[in-house]
């Protein structure tokens, strides 16, 4: 029963993630802003529309939401809540972790090229171009997580970190900050990216999904408040030293911190403009560094 807490809370709650970062945003543009529960009936309305296809498409758009979404699922049944325990769990999650994360991306670029639209596939290269230049961060990030706990489960990783955080609390703040670039570049968030954008020439995941309709749209705008959910938690994982406070009260906090992160993206998307396309490989080669001392550091502790 536990598990399925830690499966179904993220699946009802990511959604509203956006909500608050749209809320947050017009607090500080002074404006009441729509609903905290907008998204849902954004995607509510998604689903009672129909299905459109290009007739240059192929079976691999009507495939592709679909695959994207159960990658989606499945990423957030590899992940634990706090002290409950994930829906699966086994040695070398991590790994297929990072694989779907890759083979969720690939698919949304083919299924972009399967439009045969200029623009989306000008939104399709730039993905594959920055995601070429994040996904050692990412790799980095997670290779310095598997070193710190000596274990491939996101699970005991989690764990791990936990027993490890008073001698080395300043890796896993180090390794926080470098992941919170990587969920601004995956989730497109600004500096990035604009979602709310309407110049196609200034999209990156935006543009790609332009041709998708109805409930292919609804999936995969769900899928990536679901990526919004997981990469954020891994930010509170690192961040919060659970062992303080009550085991009861570690779910409830994870959450929090999710939300508080949540808001820090919508502060920043209110105070910054988003970086000319050129300018983008700075940030990450910052989050790179950002990943790589704690890797360095590690070392040093042994010695």
């Amino acid at each position: 029963m536990n598990k399925l807490i830690s499966f179904l809370l993220p699946l009802l709650l990511a959604p509203l993630l956006l909500g608050i970062i749209v809320r947050v945003k017009a607090i500080f543009a002074g404006r009441v802003g729509a609903p905290l529960l907008q998204p849902y009936y954004d995607l509510y309305k998604l689903m009672q529309k129909d299905y459109i296809y290009s007739k240059t498409t192929s079976i691999i758009i009507r495939l592709g939401p679909l695959v994207i979404m159960a990658i989606a699922l499945s990423l957030i049944s590899l992940l634990p809540l706090g002290p409950i325990e994930p829906l699966w769990r086994f040695e070398g999650d991590i790994l297929v972790f990072v694989y779907l994360l890759a083979l969720a991306r690939f698919l949304l670029i083919i299924s972009a090229l399967d439009t045969g639209s200029s623009f989306a596939g000008m939104g399709a290269a730039r993905e594959a171009f920055f995601s070429m230049l994040i996904e050692p961060v990412i790799l980095f990030c997670f290779l310095t997580m598997i070193f710190l706990s000596k274990s491939t489960s996101i699970t005991s990783i989690f764990s791990g970190i936990q027993l490890l955080w008073p001698q080395m609390g300043e890796l896993f703040v180090s390794l926080a900050a470098s992941m919170f670039i990587v969920l601004l570049l995956e989730s497109s968030r600004i500096p990035f990216d604009d979602p709310s954008t309407h110049l196609e020439l200034t999209m990156i995941h935006e543009v790609m999904v332009l041709d998708h309709a109805g409930p292919d749209l609804a999936m995969i705008l769900y899928a990536q408040t679901l990526k919004l959910w997981i990469f954020a938690c891994f930010i509170v994982q690192l961040l919060l030293p659970q062992q303080l406070f009550p085991l009861w009260l570690q779910p409830l906090l994870v959450i929090l911190g999710i939300v508080v992160v949540t808001i820090f993206i919508g502060i920043i998307e209110s105070i910054m403009a988003r970086l000319k396309l050129s300018r983008i490989p700075g940030p990450i080669i910052f989050a790179f560094i950002l990943a790589f001392i704690p890797f360095i550091l590690f070392f040093g502790y042994k010695v």
